[in-house]
């Protein structure tokens, strides 16, 4: 995300939470020959810079993993310059209860790092807490080939079975929403989470 900002940017700065990415990350835009990015091991909970450094600040399918979503947005907001932005892409959960509850259930099986898929509402309030104002850019289908995705997670072949007969067993409801389909044996063949991108305006 960082790299693909910086021709755009007088000066960008990624963060991770570990150091080991940190350092695949700086080599790789040094392989690259960009000069503008630097990368620093931090949280979202605790960015790791001053009140009021950034112009823009991006978060791009990585959300769903933080413990407390509202804290990070908190202390985006505390870095952002007024007149600054917030550009935010993520899975989402819908509204519907038993839809929420399918996804996230479905995303924690597959992954246990998975902390929550959030519903748009959620986000919506957590931007007005910290003083953005919020506007639902774009939302989208994003296709998943089942065998692809549990072949990157290296899911255990147990684990595999479950959420195959997960998607296969989903209600109506889930199966459409989720764009769920199997194939003539009745294993999934590919499903789709859905996506958006929000913006947070800071006053």
């Amino acid at each position: 995300m960082a790299l693909a900002f910086a021709p755009h940017v007088e000066q960008c700065v990624g963060i991770d939470l570990t150091d080991s990415m940190v350092k695949v990350a700086t080599d790789f835009a040094r392989e690259r020959g960009i000069g503008n990015v630097q990368f620093a091991t931090g949280d979202a909970e605790h960015l790791p810079f001053p009140a009021a450094s950034f112009d823009l600040v991006t978060c791009r399918f990585a959300a769903h993993h933080f413990a407390d979503v509202g804290k990070a947005v908190q202390e985006v907001t505390r870095v952002l310059k007024p007149g600054g932005a917030f550009l935010l892409i993520d899975h989402y959960a819908p509204e519907d209860e038993a839809l929420d509850t399918f996804v996230n259930h479905l995303d924690k099986l597959r992954d246990p790092s998975h902390v929550r898929e959030h519903r748009l509402s959620e986000y919506q309030a957590w931007f007005a807490d910290a003083g953005l104002l919020y506007r639902e850019e774009r939302r989208w289908n994003l296709p998943v080939h089942f065998e692809n995705w549990v072949q990157r997670a290296r899911t255990p072949e147990d684990v595999k079975r479950k959420l195959a007969d997960y998607l296969r067993d989903a209600s109506p409801s889930c199966k459409e929403t989720f764009c769920i389909q199997l194939d003539e044996h009745q294993h999934p063949v590919s499903f789709c989470l859905k996506c958006a991108l929000v913006v947070g305006r800071k006053p």
